[in-house]
């Protein structure tokens, strides 16, 4: 197995208001073993009418050309589903697709990491619907500028909540296992996912990940838990 020109990936990037989005496109794109494989739609929600916003965009966002830009006036939002709904409508036949969140950090090679891993389960598997999630370990900033990364990864697991059933991180499970649970800041598979499983433009927020999960396992696809 490797990863070559071919293994295009799609990054599908929903953000509201962060100041963090040109932070995680630069870290994505420096970190990447191939830059050039790496294509994003970006619904980026933001103030268009003035200049509240300003602080969005202190540095230029990484490889402009490879970016597709779904620009919202943040007034105009209908939520979180919503917004991931129109970032699928970016995809152009990218191979892969990686489902993350605006405020990401990366491993080095990450790009090559994930297309090889997921490869390797769908021959030993021979399942070619496959989703490689997990609840991941955060960052945060200790002095403005630098940097701390925490230590709290975790499974996706399905646990009940006011009345909804919602995913969590926690109990750490072995690598490569199968879950009930989808984890939306992290989901790499192919881009069949796009083309079979819409994202819910109706859901606000609460109850996203849960519907995700009910929809992919009859589509035939299964999630396996990813902390590699």
């Amino acid at each position: 197995m490797s990863y070559t020109e071919k293994d295009t990936i799609f990054v599908q990037i929903a953000s509201y208001r962060d100041p963090e989005l040109q932070y995680t496109l630069k870290d994505m794109y420096e970190k990447a073993k191939k830059p050039e494989n790496i294509f994003c739609g970006i619904c980026h929600q933001y103030d268009m009418k003035g200049n509240e916003d300003k602080h969005l965009f202190k540095i230029p966002f990484s490889h402009k050309e490879q970016l597709r830009i779904d620009e919202v006036d943040y007034r105009e939002s209908q939520g979180c589903c919503w917004a991931r709904n129109r970032v699928q409508k970016l995809w152009n036949n990218e191979k892969w697709t990686l489902m993350i969140d605006s405020h990401m950090r990366f491993e080095r090679n990450w790009d090559e990491i994930l297309v090889l891993n997921l490869k390797k389960q769908i021959k030993e598997k021979n399942k070619v619907k496959l989703i490689l999630t997990a609840c991941l370990p955060g960052y945060e900033y200790i002095d403005g500028k630098n940097i701390k990364y925490l230590t709290n990864p975790g499974s996706t697991k399905l646990l009940f909540d006011s009345g909804f059933i919602r995913c969590n991180g926690g109990n750490n499970i072995k690598n490569f296992s199968n879950i009930a649970g989808f984890s939306a800041h992290f989901a790499f598979t192919t881009s069949d996912f796009i083309k079979e499983i819409e994202y819910d433009p109706y859901l606000f927020f609460l109850g996203e990940e849960p519907t995700v999960a009910a929809r992919v396992f009859p589509n035939g696809c299964d999630i396996l838990y990813f902390n590699d």
